[in-house]
């Protein structure tokens, strides 16, 4: 039987869940950047993708912001993964320090959707 193995179960699984949610992340960019959803709706059903150039530059830092913060918490699981394995192999007690880090990606990523639904609701209703 491995030592600590319900320990390092659990460390896997949240690596996996950050993975996860980092993978959605850079979808998701790739998605806005890629059918300009700020086209609307009708330009998106009908095949006709009219981008004006003032509609493609806010898309596009969006869409790459995503893309980037995407990659950034893949850096921050791994990071993170093998910071708690080790910690897990050595079988000292610590204390694990809040990571302000993690709070302002979930803002950044926060904000990002937020300013995107804003943007997208404006834009479909003009």
């Amino acid at each position: 039987m491995i030592a600590n193995y319900r320990d390092l179960a659990a460390n896997e699984r949240t690596f996996l869940a950050w993975v996860r949610t980092a993978i959605s992340v850079i979808a998701f960019g790739v998605v806005i950047e890629r059918l300009d959803v700020a086209s609307g709706p009708p330009a998106l059903l009908s095949g006709q993708l009219t981008r004006l150039p003032h509609d493609i530059v806010p898309v596009r830092v969006v869409g790459l912001s995503c893309a980037f913060v995407g990659v950034v918490l893949l850096g921050m699981a791994a990071l993170r993964f093998i910071r708690t394995n080790g910690r897990i192999a050595t079988q000292e007690e610590c204390s694990m320090p809040g990571d302000r880090l993690d709070m302002a990606l979930t803002g950044i990523v926060s904000s990002i959707g937020i300013i995107m639904c804003l943007y997208v609701a404006l834009r479909v209703v003009a």
